[in-house]
């Protein structure tokens, strides 16, 4: 095999010095740019496209080398147009190196108890204190940058609305003369982890914020799904470093429609495991390309060009032209049709007619009065919402994508929502034994790093109050989970409390689904010991069948 090297700037110098050390055949070094062909890289001699006339098809393969969102649009018409297939014929050399990969310092001692938040960004770096606050020190060269940008955001009155709220910090850090200090917005979620609905609503509020900064004359370098948040029931951007004076380029777009848009596109389709896999930052972007087979023809052929349409009004500076545009194809999306694994069971938000174990399970945690609460398989969010008054923040964690989809539907009725006032809540789509990981970096999850750029959904979830109802039987039947393996996992989402309901032989052995499985060492003896081992119990209730019980418990020595 040979490779066509199609890019010659700084992306493409780092691939062929890479294919040169491995002994790598480079068949051609292509650029479209004039200025950079007839020069050398390496030895290696820059042409024109026209050097693809060489390639052999089932032989050889082009590595686009571009990491610009813009560069890789055209050049991937131009190789279509040419009759090369993509993952077949040219493929994306960002897909195999990571060529962004930097190290961030920052040139100052730090006091005890504050922590460097690892970051990809070149111009800021960003400082959390153990007191919740946030910092992020700006490098010398882009002071003038930021107090330009700061003042635009604050005079279009973008903070708090868009923007989470953000000052001058007027402390003294010794080499650093701007520091901005951001509102402290925990928990930090992701969009990755939105159900359906929700993701939507997201969706458009980017389109929102892009028309918002474009009016202040502020751009956004790159759509980052950990750039944002849902705060106190609204969405926040809190990403200074993405941030610039200008327009907002087609590549920037074009990373929206590729990472936020067409996922969107796939779940209208019933494509979930698909779409949320693409949500993910540490997965590849998803292409229009990708959409092929999931659209009709008529249909992709339509989405193709409006995406044109969207790159020929960015190049004029119409931003808030395309905005609209890709706003009015968002709603025509239909939104999927969605079932529950287990038909209607417990799946309506009925928070006026509340059955025993919800009242007896509200009155045991409303005895210990936690500050923030997660519910770990909470379906459609009875608990977070009734709490939602009493407590800072609540998360409501699930699979069922059609029962989060009722939480979100219900907290952002007109008559019910919160406008911006008083506690979080948000439904979030997970799994309890395999919750988002941390991201690095390096883009990997294998924690080879020591800090993260971005926490798992374990430390950004981690509550006061963890609550699993109707779900310890189920984790043991189904995933084969014992106690002594379930009972430290479930500790990872709290510091404090935990409200967990027992569910007795009898009636898993009366119940179709497990099939009349019954393991020998599921019993309550053996629940309580591993229970025990990390956590005080506390009280206990019955939770309105004679087969199941409430404990509430304590972590020790919390």
């Amino acid at each position: 095999m040979r490779y066509f090297i199609f890019g010659a700037g700084h992306c493409g110098k780092v691939f062929i010095e890479n294919l040169d050390k491995s002994g790598m055949p480079i068949a051609a070094v292509i650029d479209n740019s004039t200025s950079k062909q007839g020069t050398y890289i390496n030895k290696h001699l820059v042409k024109s496209a026209k050097a693809l006339e060489h390639f052999e098809k089932g032989q050889d393969i082009c590595l686009v080398t571009t990491d610009n969102a813009e560069y890789r649009y055209q050049i991937t018409h131009q190789l279509k147009a040419l009759g090369f297939v993509q993952n077949t014929d040219f493929r994306f050399s960002s897909e195999w190196y990571d060529f962004n990969y930097d190290f961030r310092t920052l040139d100052i001692d730090l006091p005890d108890g504050y922590t460097v938040r690892n970051s990809e960004d070149k111009k800021t770096i960003i400082v959390l204190s153990e007191e919740k606050r946030i910092f992020r020190f700006i490098e010398k060269t882009y002071e003038e940058l930021y107090v330009n940008i700061y003042n635009r955001i604050k005079s279009a009155n973008l903070f708090g609305k868009y923007i989470v709220d953000t000052l001058i910090n007027r402390d003294k850090f010794e080499n650093y003369n701007l520091v901005f200090e951001h509102e402290y917005t925990w928990p930090v979620s992701n969009c990755a982890e939105y159900p359906p609905s929700m993701l939507r609503a997201y969706v458009l509020w980017m389109l929102e914020l892009i028309a918002e900064l474009d009016k202040a004359g502020v751009a956004i370098a790159e759509i980052l799904p950990e750039n944002t948040c849902y705060y106190q029931n609204k969405f926040l951007c809190f990403s200074f470093g993405e941030f610039d004076v200008g327009k907002t380029n087609f590549a920037a777009i074009l990373n929206f429609i590729e990472s936020l848009m067409n996922p969107l596109i796939l779940i209208s389709k019933d494509e979930m495991k698909k779409a949320y896999w693409y949500l993910h930052k540490d997965s590849p972007t998803c292409t229009i390309y990708d959409l092929r087979g999931y659209l009709s023809e008529k249909d992709f052929c339509a989405y193709e060009q409006m995406i044109d349409a969207v790159y020929m009004y960015c190049k004029q500076g119409e931003i808030s032209y395309c905005c609209t545009i890709l706003t009015e194809y968002i709603e025509t999306v239909a939104e999927p049709y969605l079932f529950s694994a287990w038909g209607e069971y417990d799946n309506e938000t009925r928070v006026d007619e509340l059955n025993l174990k919800y009242k007896n399970s509200l009155e045991l945690i409303r005895s210990v009065k936690p500050s923030t609460l997660i519910d770990l398989a909470g379906n459609s969010g009875i608990i977070p919402i009734v709490l939602r008054n009493e407590i800072e923040s609540a998360i409501c964690a699930d699979t069922d994508l059609n029962a989060l989809n009722r939480m979100w539907n219900y907290l952002t009725t007109a008559d019910k929502k919160h406008d911006g006032a008083g506690s979080t809540v948000i439904p979030v789509y997970l799994n309890i034994l395999a919750a988002t990981p941390a991201l690095f970096n390096s883009c990997s999850t294998d924690g080879l790093c020591i800090t993260p750029h971005y926490p798992s959904a374990y430390e950004r979830y981690k509550s006061e109050c963890a609550v699993v109802l109707s779900v310890l039987h189920h984790l043991v039947y189904k995933y084969a989970v014992t106690f002594e393996q379930l009972i430290p996992h479930l500790k990872r989402f709290t510091w404090k409390y935990l409200l967990i309901e027992w569910v007795e032989r009898e009636e898993i052995a009366a119940t179709e689904h497990f099939n009349g499985r019954l393991y020998s060492w599921y019993t309550r003896n053996n629940f309580e010991q591993s229970l025990r081992k990390h956590f005080d119990i506390i009280s206990t209730k019955p939770s309105g069948m004679t087969t199941r019980t409430l404990y509430l418990c304590v972590v020790k020595n919390a």
